[in-house]
């Protein structure tokens, strides 16, 4: 009896005005931004490939880093535009949709372009 009386008192504190919401609440705040989620809903939302085939490419990648270096900044930054406008793109989590590569990272890697992206959009 002692603990339904606390249990009364205790949901009367997180009363909102004196009333409880009644009915569907949604999470969503009223000043969500609708028209960077209807462009994103094209978009894929995770990474095709396999565990086994993203530590293969972060393999790849590292031996391809450590043997040729970083690209200048020029370079970089034209491969990261060309990501940013690829559909595969997964801009939430700034990864390429094809290899799960992280493409802030990928992106400074001196080597050949075809080995790097999985479709080949970068400039030679």
């Amino acid at each position: 009896m002692e603990s339904n009386a606390a249990n009364k008192k205790f949901a009367e504190q997180f009363r909102s005005g004196g009333a409880l919401p009644i009915g569907a609440v949604s999470p969503w705040p009223k000043n969500r931004k609708i028209k960077e989620l209807e462009e994103y809903a094209g978009k894929p939302k995770k990474v095709k490939a396999s565990l086994m085939d993203m530590g293969k490419g972060l393999v790849d990648t590292a031996g391809m880093a450590i043997k040729g270096g970083k690209v200048s900044a020029a370079v970089r930054n034209a491969r990261m535009e060309t990501c940013f406008s690829c559909p595969s793109f997964l801009p939430d989590k700034e990864r390429c949709g094809e290899c799960g590569c992280f493409m802030r990272a990928k992106t400074w890697v001196n080597a050949s372009p075809d080995k790097l992206c999985p479709l080949n959009k970068w400039e030679k």
